[in-house]
């Protein structure tokens, strides 16, 4: 959840940055951007505690016997998370498929509210995120607990690696929308970066996915 949290934040700071820029003018702009760090630096320390806790629990990860009536309960519980799994990925991409055309109408309607179109959109895309990693999160705890899904040693490390590069991603595409912005006053295409490095990490992590899981068949 903490991750999740920290993603949105990312995401959230940098749509409050546009909508201020937009209602102040240059005090909008500054106030956005104090905004906009202070979300950031929340996200970041998000993400240490997160793994922090995560290293805390490590011992779940190792070969342990669950007693039965524990494993019982935590399978019914599992089998009725399911169809909250199910309907937030459905939400979440629905989310996604759907912000765009937030922007598109707005642009349709009138060119100067544009910019809300684009915050919006935003904003579509950080709830988005934090259901996504949300209840990924919650899925894989009770892979974890019940050894799931031949929850393995490559499907631990290969969870761990794109758990750190989330944590090092979201961050750096606020830093390059603000630059973008800042430094060659790009602000109506830079929020590009937002999408293009969820359609990105996206693939990545897809593409790891099935490297590792067919390396780890084949060793």
């Amino acid at each position: 959840m903490l991750v999740g949290l920290g993603v949105m934040l990312c995401i959230t700071g940098a749509s409050l940055l546009i909508a201020l820029s937009n209602l102040l003018s240059d005090v909008g702009m500054m106030v956005g951007m104090i905004t906009t760090f202070l979300f950031v630096a929340a996200a970041v320390s998000l993400f240490i505690y997160s793994g922090m806790q995560s290293e805390t629990f490590k011992y779940l990860q190792s070969d342990f016997v669950l007693p039965g009536d524990l494993r019982a309960s935590l399978q019914r519980q599992g089998q009725a998370f399911m169809p909250t799994y199910t309907f937030a990925l459905i939400v979440g991409v629905g989310l996604c498929v759907l912000s765009p055309v937030l922007l598109f109408a707005t642009m349709l309607a009138n060119d100067d509210i544009a910019t809300y179109g684009v915050v919006g959109m935003l904003l579509m895309i950080a709830a988005a995120a934090f259901l996504f990693v949300y209840v990924g999160n919650m899925k894989q705890s009770f892979s974890v607990l019940l050894k799931l899904g031949e929850y393995s040693k490559v499907s631990q490390e290969q969870n761990k690696v794109i758990g750190a590069i989330a944590a090092f991603i979201w961050p750096l595409a606020t830093v390059v929308f603000l630059i973008g912005g800042f430094l060659f006053k790009a602000w109506h295409i830079s929020w590009l970066v937002f999408p293009v490095t969820a359609l990105l990490f996206g693939a990545f992590s897809a593409v790891y996915s099935i490297t590792k899981g067919t390396a780890g068949k084949s060793g």
